[in-house]
């Protein structure tokens, strides 16, 4: 997640992996809370600001959007879906302070998901910086599990939406 400080402390400012041989695609997991902050409002400007940085120094990108990152990440899933829009969500109990997991397959947090990716595809689509976007908005880390929440296996269908829906 982007909120997700340590995933990023380790690069010193105008460091660009040159001496690292064979590097040329940066890979980001950003959680869609990152971007859509309320409710139908993008901010791009921090992947903007690391295409625009690392780009020119002749990197290409992936992303994978994620809705729940397990502890230390309260809400990786935008708050106001829930608050506002009445999604249904679980809330996981962390040493480092409770979390909030989707219910995937409820219908209020899937309409407003597959807005998102409509966004996403409008902003990357044709980009030519872009290799390919990992839509993974189902499970923990978009890994397609729930591990590090709920634990709750869904069924075949729900999963195979989540992927139909990246078509």
């Amino acid at each position: 997640g982007m909120s997700r400080a340590k995933y990023r402390n380790d690069i010193a400012e105008g460091y660009y992996l040159e001496d690292v041989p064979c590097i040329n695609l940066i890979y980001l997991r950003i959680d869609w809370s990152d971007i859509e902050k309320s409710d139908g409002v993008y901010d791009w400007s921090q992947i903007d600001k690391i295409i625009e940085d690392w780009s020119a120094h002749g990197y290409k990108f992936t992303f994978r959007f994620v809705t729940y990152e397990g502890p230390g990440i309260k809400y990786a899933s935008p708050e106001w879906v829930f608050k506002d829009k009445g999604a249904k969500c679980r809330e996981i109990e962390c040493k480092s302070g409770n979390v909030f997991e989707p219910v995937y397959d409820d219908r209020i947090f899937l309409k407003y998901f597959e807005r998102f990716l409509k966004e996403c595809a409008r902003k990357f689509d044709g980009n030519p910086l872009v290799e390919y976007i990992d839509v993974s908005g189902f499970g923990t880390w978009g890994e397609f599990h729930t591990y590090m929440g709920s634990d709750i296996t869904y069924p075949f269908e729900v999963l195979k939406y989540y992927i139909d829906m990246s078509i």
